[in-house]
C-alpha cells in the first residue's frame, strides 16, 4: 500500500510518502510526485514514512530530480527514518544518492 499527502500551502510545499516505494506503486507514485511538482516550484520530498524501496522507487526519485531541475524546480528530498533503506538500494544498485536527495543516508 502506498500513500501520498501533498501539502501546498506550506512554503516549500510538501509531498509526504508512505508506505512501499515499490514497482506495484509506480504508475500513482509517478503521477503525485510530478503533480505536486508541477503545483510548486518549491517542493519537498518527505520519504520518513516510507517502509521499503525498490529500484524502480529509487527510479523514480532520480526521474522526480531530473524533472524538476528540466522545469526549473526546486526539489528537495528528505530520507528521514527512510535513510537507511535508501542507502542499502543505493549501495545495491551500485549508484550515488540523487542530487536533490539532504540529510544523511546511514
Amino acid at each position: 500500500m502506498i500513500r501520498t499527502e501533498f501539502h501546498a500551502t506550506t512554503t516549500p510545499a510538501q509531498l509526504d510518502i508512505e508506505g512501499e516505494m515499490s514497482f506495484v506503486h509506480v504508475g500513482e507514485l509517478h503521477e503525485a510526485l510530478l503533480t505536486a511538482c508541477d503545483a510548486a516550484d518549491a517542493l519537498v520530498i518527505s520519504l520518513d514514512k516510507v517502509s521499503g524501496i525498490d529500484a524502480a522507487g529509487l527510479q523514480l526519485l532520480f526521474a522526480v530530480c531530473r524533472y524538476a531541475e528540466k522545469n526549473k524546480k526546486s526539489v528537495r528530498i528528505e530520507p528521514g527514518a527512510a535513510a537507511e533503506r535508501l542507502d542499502r538500494i543505493l549501495e545495491f544498485a551500485g549508484l550515488t544518492s540523487p542530487n536533490c536527495l539532504v540529510g544523511d543516508l546511514a
